[in-house]
């Protein structure tokens, strides 16, 4: 046997679910214990898999190097970014109202509540308790862009298998330790009302089952209808250090999602069930909303400003390589400034 080390694999492991407290902030459980190697792996990475340059990383300085830069660009392009927070938030809310879902009313204040408790560290055991409840069954701590993007930094920083000198060395005084937990928090608070409007749907539909059996079923469901980390194919979690192919990951789970949607829609609305007919005719009339609203919007913004469509080619014409081709979201008419030039 090793020697006392568990302890300290559970340390990293303890933090990292926590979101990047240190050790002196909890109990560890595992101080003091004795395990194998493949054990203490295993209680440090649980499933995780090696990335694309597996160990090598931890002695090729030309890869170690590589990698240290490609976690400072993804960090800067989300994390550290405000319009990615925006987007992420927008994100979410698509997400919610393709599953016929609002979000707002039931979950919202205890979604609240935990990320608030995530940003004060509050000491409220009610509380406590329905956050380790909700780790337990997957439904927070699972973002996927956030999971790729703290991967690639342990690949690039951890050499040392020490997470925490990274986060709060590099991070913590810059405030980049607190936008990381808000980049993960928005994912979290939908999914947390996903939880809780999942479970009071469930209690209707099935009122005879156990308090326990409703929030397993609720969990299924949004593990299933929303995007997670931990479900993620593990040959794509592998190309998280690649030269190529960023966030691999949530177009894989946009696609997951998607095919479920259309699988709880069938089923409840074949299911007999009058409140889960309901969910699966709300999930329907929000999937149909989301896949041709975007469009609706586009064009009755076009002409609701009175472009026409050769004005919009042309527009796409002279726009950047990357714009061409994209769906223009018009806010004023076409003008004049002060140049001559015609801008919108």
């Amino acid at each position: 046997f090793a020697d006392k080390t568990l302890g300290s694999a559970g340390e990293k492991r303890i933090s990292e679910l926590i979101g990047g407290s240190k050790a002196n902030e909890f109990k560890n459980p595992l101080e003091g214990l004795y395990a194998n190697k493949d054990y203490q792996d295993f209680i440090r990475d649980g499933t995780e898999v090696d990335g694309f340059f597996g160990n090598a990383y931890k002695t090729n300085p030309i890869i170690s190097t590589f990698l240290k830069a490609k976690s400072a660009t993804q960090v800067s392009k989300t994390v550290l970014a405000p319009h990615t927070h925006g987007r992420n938030t927008m994100g979410n809310v698509i997400i919610m109202a393709a599953n016929g879902m609002f979000p707002g009313g039931k979950g919202m204040g205890l979604a609240f509540k935990t990320i608030g408790n995530k940003f004060k560290n509050m000491n409220n055991r009610d509380l406590a308790e329905r956050m380790a409840r909700m780790q337990e069954l997957g439904v927070t701590d699972s973002s996927v862009s956030a999971g790729i993007i703290r991967r690639v930094a342990r690949d690039a920083y951890n050499a040392s298998g020490n997470m925490n000198s990274f986060w709060h060395n590099m991070y913590k005084k810059t405030g980049g330790e607190a936008a990381f937990k808000l980049y993960q928090a928005e994912d979290d608070f939908f999914k947390i009302i996903h939880f809780e409007k999942s479970k009071d749907y469930l209690r209707k539909a099935f009122p005879d089952i156990t308090e326990d059996a409703v929030e397993r079923l609720a969990a299924q469901r949004t593990r299933d209808l929303m995007p997670n980390y931990a479900l993620v194919p593990k040959a794509l979690k592998k190309l998280r250090g690649a030269p190529v192919g960023d966030f691999m990951a949530f177009p894989a789970e946009m696609v997951r999602i998607s095919k479920n949607l259309a699988k709880y829609t069938i089923q409840d609305s074949l299911s007999g069930n009058p409140e889960l007919l309901k969910q699966g005719m709300k999930r329907a009339a929000g999937a149909s909303a989301v896949g041709i609203g975007g469009d609706k919007a586009l064009n009755y913004m076009q002409e609701y400003h009175l472009i026409t469509d050769d004005q919009k080619r042309a527009i796409n014409e002279v726009g950047p390589s990357w714009q061409r081709g994209t769906g223009k979201l018009f806010l004023s008419p076409l003008k004049k400034n002060k140049n001559g030039h015609v801008t919108v």
